[in-house]
């Protein structure tokens, strides 16, 4: 009632002049429509019948054939909304009224932009007539992420493009990611990483796509992320970093850590001179990377998607991460731990799809692998597996055999020479896997699956590559 009495009171935005003035130039001069054929889509025009007729001419000139008043008239003879205006000799009307190719441009700007504020009137009537319904099923917030949503696609989407897409248009679109590669250093068309088997492995982090990086406590989750994220940035790729488990002074320290060498144990105590210097100067290297974090604590979906949308469309953005799955808040605590998961993995996979970039989340591995004598991960360890491995495009495991052996160094027994042998198999599995670090990729839909190995600083919380001669 209140949205329908709003809308008796409003005017809807449009220009039937211009729509008649464009359509007739484009009637009388097909070159128009080139000028204006990536910015206009039928729907754009306020009066249906010229929609209608748009959407004519363009089929018309995309078939190679000429768009005319002549060769259009008998099929608007029969339209029933151009019968009043004379039918088939509207056309002839509309070609009289000629503009300017240097016009056609704007013109078809002119319509676009009061399609736009004809849809965001709509999404306004639809959020009032949405506030004043009672719905104990939805609550405020869930109202609010609808109706954001609505606006950012209206604004990402110019009202509408995509959607529906013929093969050949798909077909046009892999060659231009295929085009890509072939200019690419190194094959690498995506965001990269700075890890050289990772991203050649992957390609680099692709768009639309989501990536879980999942491991037991201490394998180095955080650790490996942070470095991908900050090696991204400071290439130029703008990083969505959201930090669940630590502070953002935390994750700043171990940005320190990586640039500096200085721990975070060692920053937490007195420094040296050199010390405060090499500080000074990572902080003047990294004033402009693109890196934003949001530390705030079980954050909702919902809330990773609005400031996502926000750091998107205001500085842009080329990558987000979660550290991790296990802290992000449900929207809706009373539904079981796997339907929970469930949610935001889907949500987070439509996210990638939405704003064309990467998603890397962080997700933890069940206890299961500690019970196994190969302590290497497996796609079934991932906790909730089910929504998890159905909704990533890559499975990717970190795995530091250094961390199980170093607990499990054989201890003196009565028996020396039995002691001593264990004692020299076990320093030779050390040395091979000391500072050593792996990353499994166990599932992999656009590629090989596999295992890269890459150096871990422990004190720096760093992943390198390693030298050839380590490998």
């Amino acid at each position: 009632m209140i949205a329908d009495a709003l809308l008796a009171s409003i005017k809807p935005p449009h220009f039937e002049d211009v729509e008649q003035a464009l359509l007739g130039a484009i009637l009388t001069n097909n070159r128009s429509y080139e000028k204006v054929a990536d910015i206009l889509r039928p729907e754009h025009f306020y009066d249906p019948a010229h929609g209608r007729i748009f959407d004519a001419i363009a089929k018309a000139i995309d078939a190679g054939r000429t768009a005319s008043p002549v060769t259009l008239r008998a099929m608007f003879d029969a339209d029933e909304g151009l019968k009043q205006d004379g039918g088939g000799t509207y056309l002839v009307e509309l070609a009289g009224n000629v503009i300017t190719l240097v016009n056609a441009r704007e013109y078809a700007r002119i319509i676009r932009d009061a399609y736009l504020r004809r849809q965001m009137i709509e999404v306004g009537l639809d959020m009032v007539s949405d506030a004043v319904t009672e719905d104990v099923e939805r609550p405020a917030e869930k109202r609010i992420e609808a109706a954001e949503g609505r606006l950012y696609e209206l604004g990402e989407r110019k009202g509408g493009e995509g959607g529906t897409v013929t093969l050949f248009d798909a077909l046009s679109r892999a060659d231009e990611v295929i085009d890509k590669a072939q200019k690419a250093v190194d094959g690498i068309t995506g965001v990269p990483s700075g890890l050289i088997d990772l991203d050649r492995r992957l390609g680099g982090f692709q768009p639309a796509e989501l990536y879980v990086i999942a491991g037991r406590p201490s394998m180095g989750k955080t650790a490996v992320s942070l470095t991908i994220a900050l090696n991204a940035a400071r290439a130029g790729h703008p990083v969505l970093f959201f930090s669940l488990e630590m502070s953002a002074a935390q994750l700043a320290m171990r940005v320190y850590a990586q640039m500096t060498g200085i721990s975070m144990q060692q920053q937490r105590s007195r420094l040296e001179p050199h010390q405060f210097t090499a500080l000074a100067r990572a902080r003047s290297e990294l004033m402009y990377t693109p890196l934003i974090i949001e530390d705030g604590s079980a954050l909702t979906l919902p809330q990773m998607r609005a400031a996502a949308r926000k750091r998107k469309r205001r500085g842009g953005l080329s990558m987000i991460v979660i550290d991790y799955l296990g802290l992000a808040k449900p929207t809706d605590a009373r539904l079981q731990k796997v339907h929970q998961i469930e949610e935001i993995t889907t949500g987070l996979k439509a996210l990638s799809k939405e704003l064309d970039i990467p998603v890397i989340l962080l997700a933890q591995l069940s206890r299961g692998v500690e019970q196994r004598e190969d302590k290497r991960p497996m796609l079934s360890d991932l906790r909730d597996s089910g929504a998890i491995e159905q909704d990533a495009d890559a499975v990717m495991f970190v795995f530091r055999e250094e961390y199980y052996l170093e607990r499990d160094q054989p201890q003196p027994g009565h028996d020396h020479a039995k002691w001593a042998s264990a004692m020299d198999t076990w320093s030779n599995r050390m040395s091979a896997c000391k500072g050593v670090a792996e990353i499994i990729t166990a599932k992999f839909r656009q590629g090989e699956v596999g295992t890269d190995r890459m150096r871990f600083d422990g004190a720096r919380q760093l992943f390198e590559n390693l030298a050839y001669g380590d490998m």
